[in-house]
């Protein structure tokens, strides 16, 4: 009985676990939106996103579907007549590629890695209009709320070095 046991719990591991790639996939939709220096909303400014597999260029507010990466995410903002908005959006590693690790081998770790899929950015970035933020995803439920906020327009994928 106890075998039975250990083979159901091992295939309950492999079957739930799942590798970054196939839970999460290798790309990741965020939320962006810019504000000034009072915090109150500014629309309509152009943003670029860029990491090492792609640039994307919106109108803020916007939900942008970008490539994860390991590579952390560089945001910047202009509009006319408000300084420029600059943010780091740091990458972080996810919690399946340790489960890769452990239980395939590292096969599915390297894949992962090198899809990206392994990845993750914060699901959403405020940007200070006139400031350089680093945005972690550790600092990340206070701004939950920008993610439920109506987007005004797609991104458009500029580049892609895939």
């Amino acid at each position: 009985m106890s075998i039975k046991l250990g083979m159901t719990a091992l295939v309950c591991t492999f079957v739930f676990t799942g590798c970054a790639t196939i839970t999460g996939g290798d790309t990741q939709q965020v939320a962006l939106e810019t504000r000034g220096a009072d915090n109150v909303p500014i629309e309509s400014a152009a943003c670029t996103l860029q990491n090492d597999k792609g640039t994307w260029n919106v109108q803020s507010p916007a939900i942008v579907k970008l490539h994860r990466s390991w590579d952390d995410l560089l945001v910047q903002c202009k509009k006319d007549g408000v300084p420029d908005g600059h943010a780091r959006a740091i990458s972080a590693v996810k919690p399946a590629l340790f489960g890769n690790i452990l239980f395939g081998g590292g096969v599915g770790a390297i894949v992962d890695h090198t899809t990206g899929s392994a990845y993750d950015y914060p699901d959403s970035l405020s940007i200070k209009m006139g400031e350089r933020l680093t945005i972690d995803r550790r600092a990340e439920p206070a701004a939950r709320e920008v993610a439920q906020a109506p987007a005004k327009a797609e991104a458009t994928q500029v580049t892609a070095a895939e």
